[in-house]
């Protein structure tokens, strides 16, 4: 491969470029690799472009090679790639007049391409599988805490009653779009390069549709130079990932605040905690911390993906083709860290549901529906209610009492400061629009956190998650059912010819 040059890579560049991408690429591209060239071989045997003694002598050697392991390969980083450890090791075992046919009517730029496309679609593939593992757990949590009351904040302030149910099913509802994000990126990654050639295709008559349908993918790429040269697909996926893993950055952020002394809302289990060198008392929920790092960690990936493929050329190089690629399947190891980190711990967290029910109480959250209440009973206006209702509020915490000690005199006197009219309200409609649990259950509308309507979310949701975990087993299924192809007519050839 290297017969242009006169001078031997040096050692620099087989240190730091050669010998690293050598060995990420034995560790998942082995496999792949020999795929596509089990599927090239079938073509061109099918375009009569090689024969069918040269293409069952390839097999046999391929054959052994997939049997083996990358193990029986002697690695020489100085052959710059993994692809041509192979082909050396083909050459090695049927000499340069069989072996070195293998390699006709493709380059090292649509063959990187293809294999980068396969694994992408794996770990993609896997990494819906897990984001459904975690809604599935998220929907048992919501149904089981659909009545557990608790304070909805805004601002960080206290706002509105809620319910951790309810809580907890606005974040399916954000992990819905994920998934849709994910597939949506599989579509359009599932088209293959290979046959694109160097950058032009290749004057030999091949069938690319031929080779895309052995591999499982949707059909080729449309333009050659398209196909060699994209890798939008990379930043398509860094995307929708950093966007899932900012939903998990936030979830973790909220239940890292509520697990704090001045919130007391949770408990993190030991077993998801670290404790301090220094400090006895300290029970440090970690695991948020990592996720909400985790995060970072994948909106880094991005940038560094979208630097690498701004201002270059658009074709084939280095820049595109492996540099872009540097931090990409980490990101994918960081997404699992971070969802099963999050699962363990929400399996194991304790909830103070009688702390969170009694702030609901005296934390002013549901002051807003004593406005309501004299909007719909004594037909004032919403901006008047508002402000009759915010100067109660004042009094009370300038008294240094709580919306408890609310009662119709106070109204009555507050009242009719603001309005020069004497407004009234029974304190029997006073505590009931005060009362936490009346006041969720009073919100019937559609997408609110009354438990029945917390119910139909849940119920829509539980039916897109089998819905989208079908998806997936439809396309692992199809990739599935293309690999048993490929091989059954691998072992079709070689019976035939043996």
């Amino acid at each position: 491969m290297r017969e242009r040059l006169k001078e031997a890579p040096s050692k620099e560049i087989v240190k730091y470029l050669f010998g690293p991408s050598i060995k990420s690429d034995l560790e998942k591209s082995y496999y792949p690799l020999l795929e596509i060239n089990y599927a090239h071989l079938i073509m061109l045997m099918q375009q009569g472009i090689i024969t069918a003694e040269t293409t069952v002598a390839i097999l046999k050697v391929l054959k052994k090679m997939e049997e083996q392991g990358p193990s029986i390969l002697s690695i020489d980083c100085n052959s710059e790639d993994l692809y041509s450890n192979i082909e050396a090791y083909i050459i090695k075992k049927i000499g340069a007049d069989v072996g070195g046919r293998l390699h006709t009517a493709r380059s090292r730029n649509d063959l990187f391409g293809t294999v980068t496309r396969m694994n992408s679609r794996t770990y993609l593939l896997r990494s819906c599988s897990q984001i459904n593992e975690l809604r599935l757990h998220i929907l048992g949590l919501s149904k089981k805490h659909i009545h557990l009351i608790m304070p909805g904040y805004t601002c960080m302030q206290p706002a509105e009653p809620i319910t951790l149910g309810y809580y907890l099913a606005a974040h399916l509802h954000a992990l819905e779009r994920d998934f849709s994000r994910l597939e949506n990126c599989y579509e359009r990654l599932n088209q293959s390069p290979l046959g694109s050639g160097a950058m032009a295709a290749t004057t030999f008559d091949i069938d690319r549709e031929l080779t895309a349908e052995l591999l499982g993918f949707n059909g080729p790429t449309g333009n050659s130079l398209d196909g060699i040269a994209s890798r939008d697909y990379v930043l398509e996926i860094l995307s929708a990932l950093s966007i899932f893993m900012i939903h998990l950055s936030r979830l973790s952020h909220d239940l890292y605040i509520w697990s704090t002394e001045e919130f007391s809302l949770i408990e993190v289990n030991g077993s998801v905690a670290m404790c301090s060198s220094i400090m006895p008392q300290k029970k440090n929920p970690v695991t948020f911390e990592h996720i909400k790092s985790k995060a970072a960690h994948l909106q880094a990936a991005y940038i560094s993906a979208s630097s690498c493929l701004k201002n270059t050329p658009y074709t084939q190089c280095r820049d595109s083709s492996m540099e872009c690629l540097r931090y990409f399947w980490d990101s994918f190891f960081e997404v699992e860290a971070s969802i099963y980190l999050l699962i363990t711990t929400l399996k194991t967290i304790k909830i103070n549901e009688k702390h969170a029910l009694d702030r609901t109480f005296v934390d002013f959250s549901t002051v807003t529906e004593l406005s309501n209440t004299l909007v719909k009973e004594v037909g004032l206006s919403n901006s008047l209610a508002h402000n009759i209702v915010a100067n109660i509020v004042i009094h009370i915490i300038e008294q240094g009492q709580n919306p408890t000690n609310i009662n119709s005199k106070l109204l009555t006197e507050i009242s009719s400061k603001l309005t020069k009219k004497n407004i009234s309200l029974s304190d029997e409609k006073i505590q009931l629009a005060l009362d936490p649990v009346l006041n969720i259950n009073s919100r019937k509308v559609t997408g609110s956190p009354c438990p029945s309507e917390v119910e139909i979310q849940l119920k829509r949701m539980e039916q897109k998650i089998k819905g989208d975990d079908k998806k997936i087993s439809n396309y692992q299924n199809r990739l599935l059912q293309s690999k048993t192809n490929l091989h059954n007519r691998i072992k079709s050839l070689l019976k035939h010819y043996r």
